[in-house]
């Protein structure tokens, strides 16, 4: 048989585990300082750097322009 100190150590320990499993679902912050700018559901293409947001607006690093995209590119 457990003692109850033992038995009170479980509980104590399972209530920590049920407290903290919905915590731990949770998704990690996203870190991402700049959002990438999109043509579509996809990420824009630059003829030179990268894509980015700049606020709401949608930019190439480097002085780049953006290839060419069926629908407007969004931020």
């Amino acid at each position: 048989m457990i003692s109850k100190r033992y038995l009170k150590l479980l509980v104590v320990f399972l209530g920590l585990i049920a407290i903290m499993a919905p915590i731990a679902e949770g998704s990690p912050p996203k870190r991402t300082l700049n959002p990438l700018a999109k043509c579509g559901k996809s990420n824009a293409q630059c003829t030179k750097g990268s894509p980015l947001c700049s606020g709401t607006t949608p930019k190439c690093s480097e002085g780049g322009a953006f290839k060419q995209c069926p629908v407007p590119i969004t931020c």
